[in-house]
């Protein structure tokens, strides 16, 4: 591969150098703008009294927010504070402690979001 170029091809590289910039640029605004309507689109699919998975996503629900849901932030909970203790560090503690509370609040927060149209 012959990496001398002459002035001629210098120039020629850096102006689609340039060109190339501005297109990668306008092709991040033209999918931003895409992805803002296709967004704003699925707003109004809110779930509806029909919906198949919508027992699903109560038995869900109920398990995290239930006793199923207490155990496992109880035991996560315990599991970070034997590992900090094991490691004497106490981010593994903290680690725990923030699993626990996505485990409890995280289906709730999820499902407010995506209900709501939050996200556009």
């Amino acid at each position: 591969m012959n990496l001398a170029l002459n002035a001629g091809e210098t120039a020629a590289y850096q102006s689609q150098g340039q060109t190339g910039l501005r297109a990668r640029a306008r092709n991040a605004v033209l999918a931003l703008m895409a992805l803002g309507m296709s967004m704003q689109a699925m707003a109004g699919n809110a779930p509806v009294a029909g919906d198949p998975f919508q027992e699903f996503l109560d038995a869900v629900e109920s398990y995290a927010k239930g006793a199923l849901g207490i155990a496992i932030c109880i035991v996560a909970l315990l599991f970070g504070a034997i590992v900090g203790i094991g490691r004497n560090q106490p981010t593994a503690a903290l680690s725990g402690v923030a699993f626990a509370i996505f485990i409890y609040f995280g289906p709730g927060m999820i499902k407010t979001l995506f209900s709501s149209g939050a996200l556009i």
